[in-house]
C-alpha cells in the first residue's frame, strides 16, 4: 500500500506541475534578441489546438503581467484556443512600470522597427512561433493604458508581423517622443497643439516601416468617457490616424449601442477596418461585464470596471476568434491572416467563467491516464502483499536478521 501511495504522490505532482505549467502563466526567460531589457510570460490554454492564434497582452503602468488576468483573457483562451504571450516591462526601464510608448528619456529608439522595446516583443513572438504550433497569420496584440500606446507602437511597426489590435486608453503612434511630449498626448484636450491632420497622422504611421506595400493591421480603440488620465481626445485621434492609414473617411459606416456604450464601425472595401468604442462613464480602466449581453467576462479590480461589456471578448470577436463574424478582413485588402474568421465560438454562459463545457468535459478525460497509472500501482500492491503472506513469518534470530 506504501509502495501504491507512494506512485500516486508521484503521479500526482508530475500531473500538478504539468497543470501548472498549462493553467498558469509561466516565465520564458531564453527567447532570444532582448535589447529592451523585458521579461517574457506566457499562458497556454488548457487544450491548444495545432495552429493556434497568439495574443500579445501588454499591461499599464504600475501593473506587471499577472495584472491584466482580471480582464478575462485567460478564460477565454481556454474557451477558444489561443496562447497569449505577456510581456512585461521592468522599473529599470521605467520607474513606474511603464513600456515607453513615448521614447526613453528621449531616445526614441523603441518607437524605430527592431529596437528597444519593440524588438524584444518580437523576438518573444517569434520564440512562440519556434516552440509551439502558433498559426503565423493569427497574431495579434491588445494593450492598455501604456501598453495601448505600446500596441499602437507594434502595429505601426510591425504590419507584416500582426494582423490586428485593439489599443485601449491609449494613444496614437509617435503622439510623443519625450516625457513632457507624452504627459500633454494624454491631455490633448488642454492640449490641442499637439493634434494633427488625419494626414499627418497617418504618414507617421507609413515613415515606420517605409518598405511596407501589404494590407496595414485593423484597430480597434476602446476609451472610456470619464477617463482624466487619457482623455477620450486621444481616441479620436487614433481614429483619424488608422482611418488615414486605411485610406477611409472619418465618417462612421455603421453605429450601435451595446449595452448603453457606442460603437462606430470604419469599413474598407466593405469590411470592417477600425472600430471605435466609447464606454459610457468609464475612467481609466478596461472595461468588464459579467452582463456583456454576447459573452460576460472579468472579475472587479484596480483598472478594471465592470460596465456591462467584456472588452476582452469585443477585441477577440474583432479579431475573428469569437463570435459570429461577418468577415471583419474582406478579401480585397485581405493580407496575411487578415481574412481567417477564426474558428472559436462564443459560449451561451455568461460570468467570470467563460469557459466552454466540452473544456471541462476535455479536463476530466485528463485525468483518465493517472487514474489508470493508480489502478496499476494498486495491483502491483496486492501481487507485493500476495507474494509476502505465502512465506513463512520470521522468526527473530533464525535468519540471521536481528529484525
Amino acid at each position: 500500500m506504501r509502495f501504491a501511495v507512494a506512485l500516486l504522490l508521484i503521479v500526482g505532482g508530475l500531473a500538478a506541475a504539468a497543470r501548472a505549467a498549462v493553467g498558469a502563466p509561466v516565465r520564458v526567460d531564453d527567447f532570444g534578441d532582448n535589447p529592451g531589457n523585458l521579461e517574457m510570460w506566457v499562458y497556454s490554454p488548457t487544450q491548444a489546438p495545432a495552429n493556434a492564434p497568439l495574443v500579445v497582452v501588454l499591461h499599464g503602468c504600475t501593473q506587471q503581467a499577472t495584472s491584466m488576468a482580471p480582464g478575462g483573457f485567460e478564460d477565454l483562451a481556454d474557451e477558444l484556443g489561443f496562447h497569449i504571450l505577456y510581456p512585461q516591462q521592468k522599473t529599470a526601464n521605467n520607474p513606474i512600470g511603464c513600456f515607453n510608448w513615448a521614447g526613453e528619456y528621449g531616445d526614441p529608439a523603441n518607437l524605430v522597427r527592431g529596437e528597444g522595446e519593440n524588438q524584444s516583443i518580437v523576438s518573444m513572438v517569434e520564440s512562440m512561433v519556434a516552440s509551439r504550433s502558433i498559426d503565423h497569420d493569427r497574431i495579434f496584440v491588445i494593450g492598455f493604458s501604456a501598453g495601448g500606446g505600446f500596441a499602437a507602437v507594434l502595429l505601426a511597426t510591425w504590419p507584416d508581423l500582426f494582423a490586428a489590435g485593439a489599443v485601449a486608453a491609449g494613444v496614437p503612434y509617435r503622439c510623443a517622443t519625450d516625457q513632457q511630449s507624452a504627459f500633454d498626448c494624454m491631455n490633448l484636450a488642454t492640449h490641442p497643439d499637439r493634434k494633427k491632420a488625419p494626414r499627418a497622422w497617418g504618414d507617421l504611421v507609413r515613415a515606420a516601416y517605409p518598405q511596407w506595400d501589404g494590407p496595414w493591421p485593423r484597430v480597434l480603440i476602446l476609451q472610456g468617457t470619464a477617463d482624466t488620465t487619457v482623455q477620450p481626445d486621444a481616441a479620436d485621434e487614433l481614429v483619424e490616424q488608422w482611418t488615414n492609414v486605411h485610406g477611409i473617411g472619418l465618417e462612421p459606416d455603421q453605429m450601435d449601442q451595446i449595452a448603453g456604450h457606442r460603437r462606430a464601425r470604419y469599413l474598407a472595401r466593405g469590411a470592417v477596418a477600425v472600430e471605435s468604442w466609447r464606454i459610457e462613464g468609464m475612467g481609466h480602466a478596461f472595461p468588464i461585464g459579467r452582463a456583456d449581453p454576447d459573452h460576460g467576462c472579468g472579475q472587479a479590480a484596480a483598472y478594471f470596471e465592470d460596465r456591462d461589456l467584456c472588452g476582452a471578448y469585443r477585441a477577440l470577436e474583432f479579431f475573428g476568434l469569437a463570435g459570429e463574424v461577418d468577415d471583419p478582413s474582406g478579401s480585397a485588402d485581405a493580407g496575411p491572416g487578415h481574412g481567417d474568421d477564426g474558428d472559436g465560438t462564443a459560449s451561451d454562459e455568461g460570468g467570470g467563467g467563460c469557459r466552454a463545457a466540452d473544456n471541462d468535459a476535455a479536463s476530466a478525460r485528463g485525468y483518465v491516464p493517472l487514474l489508470l497509472l493508480l489502478a496499476a500501482a494498486m495491483r502491483i500492491a496486492r501481487r507485493r502483499r500476495a507474494g509476502r503472506s505465502t512465506l513463512p513469518a520470521p522468526v527473530r534470530g533464525s535468519s540471521g536478521t536481528n529484525s
